[in-house]
């Protein structure tokens, strides 16, 4: 199956964020993201649904 890659601007809609935020994220490595000519990148939609996961939480107990 094709992986389907989205803009910075459409990531940042789903996940709520500024797109300078995901900016960012790409830049620290937070968001792998392919760079394309131009300057422009894109990310996999799945990278992007993967942080819309929640984080493991660990019980204190």
């Amino acid at each position: 199956m094709e992986e389907k890659f989205i803009t910075t601007k459409e990531a940042a809609d789903i996940l709520h964020l500024a797109v300078e935020t995901v900016r960012r994220f790409v830049r620290d490595g937070k968001l792998p993201a392919q760079r394309l000519p131009g300057g422009f990148y894109r990310v996999r939609l799945s990278d992007v649904e993967g942080m819309l996961q929640p984080a493991g939480r660990k019980d204190r107990s």
